[in-house]
């Protein structure tokens, strides 16, 4: 092989060895883009779950606050329909002892 022949050869295998190394940028550019959009897609997703877990949680807590007020309600109406009905039955004795002590 001539000199010529082996500086052609070194030559081409420069040339294709750039090549390469520009395809090879390319393609990690590309998959670093895909990457950044991936990443980007999943925290949007994680964002939206987060919210969605929140607003059962707080959905739940609402409910169940709920309930427990009206059971609390109820339990109010009950102790008060009990005082009252202990007043109107107490109250022609507590006007005797009221009159009575006059």
């Amino acid at each position: 092989m001539s000199k010529i022949d082996v500086l052609k050869q070194i030559k081409k295998s420069e040339s294709e060895a750039k090549i390469s190394l520009e395809k090879a940028k390319e393609e990690s550019t590309s998959i670093v883009s895909k990457a950044r959009v991936n990443s980007s897609d999943i925290v949007q997703k994680s964002i939206l779950d987060a919210q969605k877990k929140s607003r059962e949680i707080l959905e739940s807590a609402k409910s169940s606050a709920t309930k427990k007020a009206d059971k609390v309600s109820k339990e109010g109406e009950k102790q008060i329909n009990k005082i009252t009905e202990s007043g109107e039955k107490n109250r022609k004795s507590a006007i005797d002892i009221v009159l009575n002590n006059f």
